[in-house]
């Protein structure tokens, strides 16, 4: 049996917090297979950042301001995500056992069958690469629907999200968007469109073109129903529960999630603030297949503190108390020199070759590159919280 969640009208923190709770039970032997269906209100909003990204990306007090809650997402990658009732979510977690699992191979297997399911309804589609599937229109793709792979402490409970762009966002977000969030340019240098919004093209729309009557909840069904299939050992059926522990446990830890804490849990300037005002960083960002953003204290070329962040999945992953794999990267390239491109490669490459790492469509050439870019674009750390502070 596979239960299922509803979580009505909920906030982005919830989200977070439901993920950990899963992790919870996994830990004392009670996971059974989950997935969770967020049916966002239209008020309040919530926006978020990507698992890995920085957290000077967020100007949270503005967002919240602007009446809308705030998070870091818990699991997964991803840039920035904003969540209301045009935007259709679930989760999927599931125990692999003794299957060799990748977070590439999962979100093939889910994109294939949401490639399906979309086609079910007469518009053509296409899996493009892990997290994207498009549907297409004379000739031209269009993101439809995200999904988002993670293997959870480098146990075997994994999970897999699935996001449906649904309907038009509602008026304003756009400038909640531009308000709230920095997004670094590089990240929509291959893009036609050049901002979070632009890209996304509403799905019913599509089928409402077609001639499908199909209603939001109908469309997630059918999703949900595919991955099941597709991603668990065996078919299972799916019923609906709402186990009061994983209520509660939402319900006590939704506020930390929702901190200032966990948003900046890496941010370039929660570490400058440990540095002297007059101490020299360096940050830039590059873009390879996803979005990978350096941060580095330099003592004249040498790497004495560093961050690596970005718009990428990468496993082992980040807990609660515990920065994962990104944080494998910043502690390789610390003492080395910032300019000797065959040092930082040697060192990047040899978290690469680890047999619990993984992160696709990333190189350690394009690691590098990032962190030479930023040893050539340095401010004062004074300088640098002035401006993003």
């Amino acid at each position: 049996m596979v239960r299922k969640l509803f979580i009505d009208e909920p906030t982005i923190g919830n989200w977070a917090a439901l993920d950990e709770a899963m992790a919870e039970e996994y830990y004392e032997g009670t996971f059974e297979p989950t997935v969770a269906v967020l049916d966002w209100p239209e008020e309040p909003g919530s926006i978020s950042i990507g698992a890995h990204e920085d957290g000077d990306m967020m100007k949270a007090d503005v967002a919240r301001d602007m009446a809308f809650h705030v998070s870091r997402r818990y699991g997964y990658g991803g840039s920035v995500g904003v969540y209301g009732p045009s935007i259709a979510l679930f989760t999927l977690w599931f125990d692999a056992g003794d299957r060799e699992i990748s977070l590439d191979s999962l979100s093939r297997t889910s994109g294939e069958a949401i490639v399906e399911g979309v086609e079910a309804y007469g518009v053509n589609a296409v899996y493009d690469h892990i997290g994207d599937v498009k549907y297409v229109i004379d000739d031209k793709q269009f993101k439809a629907v995200a999904n988002a792979p993670v293997q959870f402490h480098g146990t075997g409970l994994w999970a897999i999200t699935v996001s449906v762009i649904w309907g038009e966002l509602p008026e304003g977000v756009g400038e909640v968007l531009d308000a709230a969030v920095r997004v670094p340019p590089e990240k929509f240098e291959d893009k036609d469109e050049k901002t979070v919004t632009g890209r996304m093209k509403p799905l019913s729309q599509q089928f409402d073109q077609f001639g499908e009557e199909v209603s939001k909840t109908e469309f997630l069904e059918e999703l949900i129903e595919r991955n099941v299939d597709a991603i668990l050992d065996e078919p299972a059926a799916v019923e609906e529960v709402s186990p009061d522990s994983v209520r509660d446990y939402i319900e006590a830890t939704t506020p930390f999630y929702e901190s200032d804490t966990w948003v900046n849990r890496r941010a370039t300037s929660r570490m400058c603030r440990k540095q002297p005002a007059d101490a020299t960083v360096g940050v830039a960002a590059y873009k390879s297949r996803k979005l990978i953003k350096a941060s580095l204290i330099l003592d004249g070329d040498t790497i004495e503190d560093a961050l690596i962040t970005g718009d990428f999945f990468v496993r082992p992953h980040p807990t609660v108390t515990n920065n994962g794999a990104p944080q494998l990267l910043d502690d390789a390239i610390r003492g080395v020199d910032v300019s000797d491109r065959d040092a930082l490669l040697e060192a990047v490459s040899a978290v690469f070759d680890r047999p619990d790492f993984e992160m696709p469509k990333v190189s350690p050439e394009d690691i590098v590159a990032t962190i030479v870019h930023a040893g050539e674009n340095t401010m004062s750390v004074q300088e640098y919280l002035r401006e993003h502070a």
